[in-house]
């Protein structure tokens, strides 16, 4: 996010005023979804169920883009795994929003007519406390949306209604 981004940089251009510094990014936010370098996501509230318009989060169009500003050495795989399957749900169609609820945040609530289903993404689930976090955050949500952890994990780790998938299997997004 543009607020996320202008806290990092703070410190290091020395910045006083981050709100200002932040919509300045925005600006040049919006001037890259224009070029198409980049997608918004916005936030989607469970509490009152509905559409946020503040806090937009960013995906690359092309991973490679992202790639260029980054250490090739150290890949956040699990961002890029995220950004692939907003990209792929986008390619398909979906209206896609991250979800916030209380302090914590879904990485996507999909949209298609008028059915939602909530996803989280991760790279793998190869410990207690990663199955907690992926699996956790779907406690709160007390309405009967399909659920989905995506990973590159081979074993199903499904659980308490949440469907486990490989993410380099199909998309289950509601028809």
């Amino acid at each position: 996010s543009a607020l996320s981004l202008a806290k990092y940089l703070k410190n290091e251009l020395k910045i006083k005023n981050v709100k200002s510094f932040s919509k300045t990014i925005n600006q040049y936010a919006n001037y890259l979804i224009d070029c198409y370098f980049i997608r918004e996501c916005l936030p989607y509230n469970f509490a009152t169920k509905s559409v946020l318009s503040n806090t937009r989060k960013f995906y690359a169009t092309d991973l490679g883009i992202r790639a260029l500003f980054n250490n090739p050495t150290q890949v956040d795989y699990s961002f890029a795994l995220e950004n692939l399957l907003f990209n792929e749900l986008k390619l398909r169609g979906y209206t896609v929003y991250y979800g916030k609820i209380k302090d914590k945040e879904i990485d996507f609530v999909v949209v298609n007519n008028n059915k939602k289903c909530l996803i989280q993404v991760c790279q793998q689930i190869n410990s207690k406390e990663a199955l907690k976090r992926e699996y956790g955050v779907f406690d709160a949500i007390k309405d009967n949306s399909p659920k989905y952890v995506f990973s590159l994990d081979d074993y199903d780790s499904s659980q308490n209604g949440i469907t486990h998938i490989n993410i380099l299997d199909k998309i289950p997004v509601t028809e």
